[in-house]
């Protein structure tokens, strides 16, 4: 599965369990309640399509490669000898079969490997009676030309798997495309209603749809439920515009945490020890911000924050 379908599968999860914090919330919004719903039934359906992605053709690529190692083996000895026997009686057809060593038959592709090796068979084959002299005799040949029917077999396995994962992924991103329009085109615009009825609900709904600049540098990490750290995120907007406050300076002085937000406003510090922990946000031309937050093992504390002009009162505080 690529990145960025990681990255949206990972937001629209963060938006689900953003739905169920404030569930209060949409017990009088039958509307939204009502595509949370659908997304949350979509979210399973896509997280199975994305599993059924992530079969390996590994297993079976071990075995066909093994296929074509024995019969690249078997065949090129037998090329071998009978270009000997070629160039000791004349027959120049034999006698190139010289070129058809092991690493010339192994390194090439599939479909040329068995075309080569079903040529130098039927070369074989057609001097038969002369080569059985030289120990190329008629079991040998059906157990040759047996090698590359079953190597025709097993490696046509993992392709037809690339075909089927090939469909599947074309589904598969159909069905993303389908939850995205949910979300550009009704929920989104939904949720706009929150931005005067409950800033908080909005805030973080609309923090767990972008997909942060820490995902752009590195793939999701899968949570062990055995870890002993946990993770910090913030994103930080300016209250009036409520577009992304870049420079802010944010210090967590028991974390060793002294860093700024980025250009989407955001930080992001993982492998943090559990705790409960006082941060503060900092910016020329406006108010401080004083918060309290507590890390634990395993989970993801994201929290977000209005940045306030400093001649406007009262003093920022944190939303969620």
């Amino acid at each position: 599965m690529e990145d960025k379908h990681s990255y949206f599968l990972l937001s629209l999860a963060r938006s689900i369990a953003t739905s169920v914090k404030f569930s209060s919330e949409l017990t009088t919004n039958t509307v939204v309640a009502g595509l949370f719903n659908t997304l949350t039934t979509q979210n399973i359906t896509a997280n199975k399509m994305a599993m059924d992605l992530e079969t390996s053709t590994k297993i079976y690529t071990k075995e066909s490669d093994a296929v074509r190692d024995k019969s690249a083996q078997e065949i090129s000895i037998a090329a071998q000898v009978a270009s000997g026997f070629g160039a000791g009686n004349d027959n120049t057809d034999l006698k190139d079969l010289k070129r058809f060593t092991y690493w010339e038959l192994r390194k090439s592709t599939l479909k040329q490997q068995i075309t080569d090796s079903k040529m130098i068979m039927a070369l074989i084959g057609t001097n038969a009676t002369d080569l059985d002299g030289a120990g190329i005799d008629a079991a040998l040949i059906t157990s040759l030309n047996n090698g590359v029917t079953k190597m025709e077999s097993l490696t046509a396995i993992p392709q037809n798997m690339i075909d089927l994962h090939k469909n599947n992924k074309i589904l598969f991103e159909d069905f993303l495309d389908g939850i995205k329009k949910i979300l550009d085109e009704q929920l989104d615009k939904a949720m706009l209603i929150y931005k005067l009825k409950n800033m908080a609900f909005y805030l973080a709904y609309l923090a767990a749809r972008r997909v942060r600049h820490h995902h752009l540098k590195r793939k999701p990490k899968v949570i062990d439920p055995e870890t002993l750290t946990g993770i910090l995120e913030l994103m930080v907007l300016y209250k009036d515009t409520l577009d992304p406050a870049a420079g802010v300076s944010l210090v967590v002085q028991l974390l060793s945490i002294s860093e700024t937000t980025d250009e989407d406003g955001e930080t992001y510090n993982d492998e943090l020890k559990p705790g409960t922990y006082h941060g503060k946000l900092t910016m020329d031309g406006y108010k401080d911000v004083e918060f309290d937050f507590t890390i634990e093992a395993g989970k993801t504390c994201s929290l977000q924050f209005l940045m306030e002009k400093a001649d406007v009162a009262p003093s920022g505080t944190p939303v969620s």
